[in-house]
């Protein structure tokens, strides 16, 4: 793979770097298959980083690393602490400086160091969890994720302590001005160490389809998920109760918990829980296969019987409560999950577009 560098003025690239992610009938199988998954779902291929006052370019991609001039239009070598830059976490803290986190841990921590760039000295040291990283457009602040209770935080990488949790993965930050998303789908405009904030209402668009979603049976509340989040919901207020992570499946008993299994998200593992309403506690159930799929307080997989790993015909069915070890049986009809309202006339609609 070729990288090039293009102006947008006239549409033509003044730099290329000729097989700069080099895959040949030599590289690693699984290696080629990830890097084609990735390209056809969206995914990034290589790290892009811009300092915020766009002067310098680093691209990194499987160990590979370009650190490029923007104003001279020309390559430039990294030195110091950025050999092996491409390896690591990294990211601009500044028009010149750069965060690197390296790869040695004790106690849940990563050393890291704030450093010059290109030429790699050491400017302050710092240290972090084994968090994502990337820089604010503006500033020294960094934006980190996950935390344990939200999506995204703001890190101040001087200090070495997250600032803010955010509950919603949307941000950015323009020095201590921070822009992100709110639990209504506006925007959400605030500044570090002041309490002054601005909610900004945005238009209504078409809502995407729920991954799930389930009234409780006294009709109170709704528990509904969507792609990158969950929400509870009070049906006789008409208030959000909570904001929650995305939700794969959920079902709620008569006591108002409810069971779900939320899939892995922004680096946190895929797990089941148990939430009591109204009080929104949590109680976490552990980790569940992919390949396991909810049916109430249940979780139930196939497990092959025959050497072709298919579990079409003469499978072993296995079912669990929800947090305990499963209980092998044979396999009859598939179950199917289906949603019900509280009452007959109550029912949950989604109005295609």
């Amino acid at each position: 793979m070729s990288l090039k560098l293009i102006d947008v003025g006239t549409g033509k690239p003044y730099f290329e770097k000729p097989k700069f992610l080099d895959l040949n009938e030599f590289s690693n199988f699984y290696e080629l298959l990830r890097l084609v998954s990735e390209a056809l779902s969206g995914s990034d291929v290589a790290s892009i980083d811009v300092d915020p006052e766009s002067h310098y370019l680093l691209v990194r991609a499987e160990g590979h690393v370009l650190a490029f001039d923007l104003e001279k239009r020309q390559q430039i070598s990294v030195e110091g602490k950025l050999k092996g830059v491409g390896d690591l976490r990294a990211a601009f803290v500044g028009p010149d400086k750069m965060y690197v986190v390296e790869q040695s841990e004790s106690k849940g921590l990563y050393k890291a160091h704030i450093v010059s760039f290109p030429e790699g000295k050491v400017l302050g040291d710092s240290q972090i969890g084994d968090q994502g990283i990337r820089g604010a457009t503006k500033g020294s602040l960094m934006i980190v994720s996950p935390l344990k209770d939200y999506a995204v935080g703001v890190f101040d990488p001087q200090a070495a302590k997250i600032l803010v949790g955010l509950k919603l993965p949307t941000i950015d930050i323009w020095d201590k001005k921070v822009a992100t998303e709110d639990a209504t789908g506006g925007l959400f405009l605030g500044q570090i160490d002041s309490a002054s904030s601005m909610d900004i209402p945005l238009p209504l668009g078409p809502l995407p389809e729920p991954r799930a979603g389930a009234f409780s049976r006294d009709g109170k509340y709704l528990v509904l998920s969507l792609r990158n989040r969950s929400v509870v919901w009070d049906l006789q207020t008409g208030k959000q109760l909570r904001l929650m992570r995305p939700m794969r499946s959920l079902w709620i008993d008569d006591q108002d918990h409810v069971f779900g299994q939320l899939p892995k998200y922004r680096g946190l593992d895929a797990m089941e829980m148990e939430i009591t309403l109204p009080a929104i506690t949590t109680n976490d159930l552990g980790k569940y296969d992919d390949k396991e799929f909810q049916y109430g307080d249940f979780a139930y997989t196939f497990k092959p019987k025959r050497g072709d790993n298919s579990t079409a015909y003469n499978a072993t069915l296995q079912v669990k409560k929800m947090g305990r070890k499963p209980r092998p049986g044979r396999a009859t009809t598939p179950m199917r999950r289906r949603f019900a309202g509280p009452r007959t006339e109550t029912a949950l609609c989604w109005r295609g577009t």
